[in-house]
């Protein structure tokens, strides 16, 4: 599954979580780099980042609709190591954070997670 025993270096996608404010999740930033990362077998290099420092390059708007972000906030940007840059990496980066977030925080509420990189 996406050579994971060679990940390091080939790309470099980064991670964008926004979430409410009272969803607090800076303060369990740690716990969340860690659950992806066992979540990964610690073949996935996280490396935490500010939110600030974070772009999103390349991100365009929904073909449909729009992004339902009101209230939400970025709250946690990661830079991660990977084999590949694809959209099955993207959505599997994805499930990887989303299933940390829910481990270390029980957090059930909207959360908004991108996945970007430059390529």
């Amino acid at each position: 599954m996406f050579a994971l025993a060679d990940s390091y270096g080939a790309a470099r996608p980064t991670v964008t979580v926004s979430a409410p404010p009272s969803a607090d999740l800076a303060a369990r930033a740690a716990e969340i780099r860690e659950a992806a990362r066992e979540r990964t077998y610690r073949h996935m290099k996280v490396k935490p980042l500010k939110p600030t420092e974070t772009t999103t390059p390349g991100l365009a708007r929904p073909l449909a609709g729009v992004v339902r972000t009101e209230g939400l906030r970025q709250a946690l940007a990661f830079r991660c190591d990977v084999h590949e840059w694809s959209a099955d990496v993207a959505a599997w980066t994805t499930e990887v954070f989303a299933d940390s977030i829910r481990a270390a925080t029980g957090l059930s509420g909207p959360i908004l997670i991108t996945v970007s990189s430059e390529v």
